[in-house]
């Protein structure tokens, strides 16, 4: 459940937590520097943020061919159907959908952990629509855990990637170095 119009909220208020962002064209080196003069330890996303806009397309769909672009650039061919899926009950917990994504997610990452050299040193951890809870609390339970490992470092730099407002709300209850996207 989101908490409506919470970023509107916080941007009026606080107009100093929010800044531009400088996004690099692709393809991006993701061993270079972040444009943006702010360097992070951890990149976390809900991928609630990013699956949904994909059942709800504004444009019809030029992400997608630019991603399509990227992959071939890649050697990665990807079938030329053209399925449109409108039924976003399909991106439920147990659906089929949702398990073949599991799996072209762990095979996405895993081409990149092996052939990308700027995800060679890159530890990912992936959490599936099986494991319980949400993606934000996934996050923060994570994040609190790090607290606790020897060698823990307070000064570690948290990003967050998601278009819940409960995201921001539990990142700030933390106290933890984070910034939100």
């Amino acid at each position: 459940m989101g908490v409506p119009a919470f970023y509107r909220w916080l941007a009026d208020r606080y107009p100093l937590s929010i800044s531009d962002v400088v996004e690099e064209e692709p393809p991006v080196d993701p061993s270079g520097h972040n444009p943006n003069g702010i360097e992070f330890d951890n990149l976390y996303l809900d991928m609630n943020g990013i699956i949904h806009p994909c059942f709800h397309p504004d444009g019809k769909e030029a992400e997608e061919e630019r991603l399509r672009k990227e992959f071939e650039g890649e050697g990665i061919l990807l079938s030329k159907d053209k399925r449109e899926t409108s039924d976003s009950n399909v991106i439920t917990p147990g659906t089929q959908f949702m398990a073949l994504l599991s799996v072209v997610l762990q095979y996405f990452i895993q081409t990149r952990l092996n052939h990308n050299p700027g995800w060679q040193n890159m530890k990912v951890i992936l959490s599936y629509s099986n494991a319980p809870g949400e993606g934000e609390h996934k996050i923060m339970e994570y994040i609190r855990l790090q607290r606790n490992l020897p060698g823990f470092n307070p000064n570690t730099r948290h990003c967050l990637y998601g278009l819940d407002a409960d995201l921001i709300m539990v990142a700030l209850a933390t106290h933890e170095i984070t910034s939100q996207y």
